[in-house]
């Protein structure tokens, strides 16, 4: 770590530059977003805090409420991976509050209808770029 030690103080002195964060899993490379692995197709010029407008939701449907399921206030949230030409890469759900766990029909559920949305990709640069985002799956009447 870079340091400028005086007489009464010691400053650190931030890189040079920024550290793109990067990672290759079985072949495919990976950006780290925010403690999320975002698939990338190569090495990017920029890094997470150079990204202008996240991804954004285009559409959406409500996802009908399996029978005998409860549905948690506000939703159940997902990570999303929305690639640079806005087709959805992935869809993952996000740890219930206090440890308890989703009901496994209406994650089934709430999956199946997100894959249907549609997504425009993030910005960086003024360029389109893979990235992720946090949407809230929204139930409906029983299907």
């Amino acid at each position: 770590m870079p340091m400028e030690v005086r007489t009464d103080s010691v400053r650190l002195v931030p890189p040079p530059h920024s550290i793109r964060f990067e990672r290759v899993r079985e072949g495919k490379r990976y950006r780290f977003a925010d403690g999320y692995l975002v698939p990338i197709d190569s090495t990017e010029s920029f890094v997470e805090s150079d990204i202008e407008m996240k991804p954004r939701v285009l559409s959406s449907t409500t996802v009908p409420t399996p029978p005998g399921s409860v549905i948690p206030a506000g939703g159940v949230p997902f990570v999303v991976l929305v690639a640079k030409d806005g087709h959805l890469l992935g869809v993952e759900p996000l740890e219930a509050p206090r440890g308890s766990i989703y009901d496994p029909h209406l994650i089934d559920a709430a999956e199946s209808s997100i894959e249907r949305w549609r997504f425009s990709p993030a910005l960086a640069h003024g360029q389109a770029v893979p990235d992720y985002l946090v949407v809230q799956a929204r139930f409906g009447p029983t299907g």
